[in-house]
């Protein structure tokens, strides 16, 4: 799995900022379909494993939906790639408040 790391652009509590961290990794670890009457919830199994560069509009897609579907509280604000010589990809997601400020 490829390492994804999260940055907030606006100011939410601690707390929130620990909680919506958890809902997220959540998300990101999954595979979509695996989870049982859940079947949305996860990443594209397409898209997890490595990364060439033309499947990078997929994954932010993706990624968008989902945290708009299951983490209202936040939205992705942007999404950057970087990688490395070794085939290893970062991803650096940025949110920012979302439709769903503190309701979930």
């Amino acid at each position: 799995m490829n390492e994804i790391q999260f940055e907030f652009l606006d100011e939410l509590k601690d707390s929130e900022i620990k909680d919506i961290l958890r809902n997220l990794n959540n998300i990101f670890r999954l595979s979509e379909g695996t989870v049982p009457l859940l079947r949305g919830l996860g990443l594209s199994i397409d898209n997890v494993s490595k990364i060439a560069v033309d499947l990078e509009n997929d994954i932010v897609t993706d990624m968008v939906a989902k945290v708009e579907s299951f983490e209202p509280r936040v939205s992705v604000s942007s999404v950057d790639f970087f990688h490395n010589q070794d085939g290893k990809t970062k991803i650096k997601v940025y949110l920012e408040k979302g439709a769903g400020n503190g309701e979930y």
